[in-house]
């Protein structure tokens, strides 16, 4: 598998803060955080952060990144076509900056694991395996709620989309517009590494596991 092309969508505003991207993390931004992850990796041939914003296109300038502009508003389908339309022909790493606890090295094994069973599978994605008794509005999806009691050991394990990392063909964004292929690797990753951004108040309380990160990662 050739050299990957990273991509990081940025917003300047969101819904976990008026900030957006660009909250403080770490002495930094949680945006600048990704960036310095992935600039150590070999694996990436190129980082392009894709963003609406001009305030973040500034700020930009002194990391060796390209910018890639698009509209305001524009929808996530949308935008995984708008990156397939100009990368089809290569190999894409998604990345998002709300999840700063997958650290570079988690990210160099995804990168390899999946470079190992590529052949086997269209597209990576990193997740939590989960045990446990699992309801839709129509009843249980993962055990038969009306048989005799079974241990969580014993269910089938469903993965969850951690929404950290993604490995994607160009191409397949480009068609389909979505980061999950037909028959994506599934890679396992830890509760801490698992962590994403969602709210103001998640922020202020994830940053209680910095110095853990910090001795994981040292």
């Amino acid at each position: 598998m050739n050299k990957l092309i990273c991509i990081i969508p940025a917003l300047e505003k969101n819904n976990y803060s008026p900030l957006g991207d660009l909250i403080e993390w770490g002495g930094t931004t949680l945006l600048e955080w990704k960036i310095s992850q992935v600039l150590k990796l070999r694996e990436v041939d190129q980082i392009i952060v894709t963003t609406p914003s001009t305030k973040i296109k500034k700020i930009l300038y002194k990391y060796n990144v390209q910018v890639l502009m698009r509209k305001k508003g524009l929808s996530l389908g949308n935008l995984y076509k708008l990156v397939g339309k100009k990368f089809s022909n290569k190999k894409i790493l998604w990345l998002n900056p709300t999840a700063p606890f997958l650290s570079d090295r988690n990210l160099k094994e995804f990168i390899e694991k999946y470079k190992k069973v590529s052949k086997k599978y269209d597209s990576a994605f990193t997740c939590v395996e989960i045990r446990e008794f699992l309801f839709n509005k129509k009843g249980s999806i993962n055990f038969n709620s009306l048989s005799k009691a079974v241990s969580r050991k014993k269910l089938p394990p469903i993965y969850l989309s951690t929404n950290g990392a993604y490995i994607i063909p160009g191409s397949h964004l480009k068609k389909n517009g979505s980061l999950y292929g037909a028959n994506p690797y599934k890679f396992k990753v830890s509760w801490l590494q698992s962590l994403e951004v969602k709210s103001s108040s998640e922020l202020e309380s994830f940053k209680f596991f910095m110095s853990k990160y910090i001795k994981e990662n040292i």
